[in-house]
């Protein structure tokens, strides 16, 4: 008799628990919304691209030699007249 009313008891608790699951997620989700006016919208605008240069300049030194110093590096911006 004991053994029965375990099984029973086991058979219900799964039941139950199966039940109360199957109802949890068959309910609907909870959402907060809001309307949105023009004013509270912002737009912006990002891009990201390469640059191609217009021309490419060739440097070669006035006389021969080796070169004891550099003044720039890769990525410094230079103008016209900068001693390189």
């Amino acid at each position: 008799m004991k053994k029965q009313v375990k099984i029973l008891l086991g058979v219900i608790l799964v039941l139950a628990t199966a039940g109360g699951s199957a109802w949890y997620f068959l309910q609907p989700l909870v959402v907060e919304s809001i309307t949105l006016a023009p004013r509270d919208a912002v737009s912006y605008l990002t891009e990201h691209g390469f640059v191609e240069f217009r021309e490419d300049f060739m440097l070669f030194p006035q006389v021969a030699g080796k070169v004891v110093a550099s003044y720039f590096s890769k990525g410094d911006l230079v103008q016209a007249g900068d001693l390189l």
